[in-house]
């Protein structure tokens, strides 16, 4: 998952032939089918908002009206409406695939709140009961049944492959000079607006990444839309689904 040899005196100059196919994040090519029925976006009035920003899985892992193998799940999620006071709208907090930061896992620690994006057309397995993406459709679908609109964060300004020591997992990869904001005379080095290694350029590459990912919610969550939130609590419009660049680090 490194290009050069961890450790090695000359660091990332030192280049690892070994092959590290066997640790590298693979793709599934799934049935997108799923059944939305009269599902519809919420629309409710912007004056009668209350946000309540959420943790998929510390909404519910202690949860004792949850059952035990739901908790901390996206069907827990779902499953947690019928005990909800109000039908304010749900902001989760970083849904999509994301990696432990290794400084963290040196210490032995764990990315808990997912503001280390890998991949923006995936939502992250470890808050799945099941394994498969559907399920969750179905806490969406489940919350809007309940009139509880969904709101997305998500982190565009940064990825989870960090600086010019961080892994090679997908965009540095793929096209490192347009997915990545490097030092004009030292492109070896990141620009790092960030504070979380790099910074992705918005007018390229990963900007239509991030783009992407806005067009295929409107394909992947129909009936919930996607609409682009520039900054927090100041949308350009209401939808059934929203999604929320989240600024800060991970």
């Amino acid at each position: 998952m490194f290009g050069y040899r961890v450790g090695a005196p000359r660091e990332d100059l030192t280049a690892d032939r070994r092959d590290s196919a066997a640790g590298m994040p693979r793709c599934r090519v799934i049935d997108t089918a799923f059944s939305w029925g009269d599902d519809r976006p919420l629309r409710t009035p912007w004056h009668d908002t209350i946000i309540y920003e959420v943790h998929v899985k510390g909404l519910t892992c202690r949860h004792p009206g949850i059952p035990g193998h739901l908790r901390g799940t996206y069907c827990g999620v779902g499953n947690r409406t019928g005990n909800r006071a109000s039908e304010a709208p749900v902001e989760l907090m970083p849904v999509h695939a994301f990696v432990d930061d290794r400084r963290l896992l040196e210490k032995g620690l764990r990315n808990y709140w997912g503001y280390n994006s890998i991949g923006f057309f995936a939502p992250d397995m470890r808050y799945s009961s099941s394994g498969r993406v559907n399920e969750f459709k179905s806490m969406v679908k489940r919350l809007h049944s309940a009139g509880i609109e969904v709101i997305l964060d998500v982190v565009y300004n940064h990825s989870a492959e960090g600086n010019h020591l961080g892994p090679t997992l997908s965009f540095r990869g793929i096209d490192n000079t347009s997915y990545y904001r490097l030092l004009p005379d030292e492109p070896r080095y990141y620009m790092d607006f960030s504070g979380c290694g790099n910074t992705l350029p918005h007018t390229a590459g990963q900007g239509r990444a991030g783009r992407g990912h806005l067009r295929q919610g409107l394909i992947a969550v129909p009936s919930a839309g996607t609409a682009d939130r520039a900054q927090p609590h100041r949308p350009h419009q209401r939808a059934g689904c929203l999604v929320k660049r989240g600024w800060g680090g991970s």
